[in-house]
C-alpha cells in the first residue's frame, strides 16, 4: 500500500470494508514552526505553505514544484543539491521536467524563503533527518493508540489509512500525536487532509 499511486490509495479495502485516508498537511514545514514555538496554522499563516506565483506555470504545476522544491530544501544541505535532488524526483515523477531551469527553481525557493522567514535557516541546510525522526516518533504512538485497540491502521509516509468509521477517532489521534510530540498545545486546526 505505501508504494501504490496515491490516487489508487482510496480503493484500499480493510476486511472487505470501505477506508480513509487522513494526511498531515506540509508536515515538515509544519514541525519546522513547531521546532521554533509557532503553530503554522493558528499563528502564522492560513493559506497554502507551497502557494507560489509563476507565470510560467499553471497553478497546480506550481505548487506541485514548490511543494516538491520546499521538501528537497529541508532535506539537502545546499541549493545545488536542492536542486539536483528536484530535478532527479522529477524526472521520475514525469511532470514539468522541461522548464526545470536554475533560474526558475532559484525563483521558487527565494518565493518559499520569503513566505517562511521564521524557517528560511532551516531550507538547504539538512534539516530533514531530525524531522522524520519526530514524524516516526508521531506514527509510533499512532500505531501503538490503534494496536491497543484492535484497529487496523495503515501508514504512507505523513497519512494513515483506517476504516472509514474510524476517521474521526483517527484525526483526533493525530492531533494528540503532533501536541504529544512538538508539546503545542493549541492544536492543529486546518492541518488535515482527508480523502475517502
Amino acid at each position: 500500500w505505501q508504494q501504490i499511486p496515491s490516487e489508487f490509495r482510496q480503493h484500499i479495502r480493510i476486511n472487505g470494508g470501505r477506508t480513509v485516508e487522513v494526511d498531515y498537511s506540509g508536515l515538515h514545514i509544519i514541525l519546522l514552526y513547531a521546532r521554533e514555538g509557532f503553530n503554522y496554522w493558528g499563528e502564522v499563516n492560513t493559506d497554502d505553505p507551497y502557494g507560489v506565483d509563476l507565470p510560467e506555470l499553471d497553478a497546480a504545476d506550481a505548487r506541485y514544484l514548490a511543494k516538491n522544491l520546499l521538501l528537497m530544501a529541508i532535506n539537502s544541505k545546499d541549493e545545488t543539491s536542492t536542486f539536483n535532488a528536484l530535478r532527479s524526483e522529477m524526472n521520475i515523477g514525469g511532470r514539468i521536467t522541461n522548464k526545470l531551469t536554475n533560474e526558475l527553481l532559484k525563483e521558487v525557493l527565494d518565493q518559499l524563503t520569503s513566505k517562511h522567514p521564521i524557517i528560511a535557516d532551516k531550507l538547504c541546510s539538512g534539516a530533514g533527518i531530525d524531522l522524520q525522526y519526530i514524524d516516526s516518533q508521531m506514527t509510533e504512538k499512532l500505531m501503538m493508540r490503534f494496536t491497543e485497540r484492535g484497529i487496523p491502521l495503515l501508514s504512507v509516509h505523513d497519512s494513515y489509512i483506517v476504516p472509514h468509521q474510524y476517521a474521526l477517532m483517527l484525526r483526533d489521534e493525530m492531533d494528540m500525536a503532533f501536541d504529544g510530540v512538538t508539546k503545542l498545545s493549541e492544536g492543529v486546526e486546518g492541518f488535515f487532509e482527508l480523502s475517502a
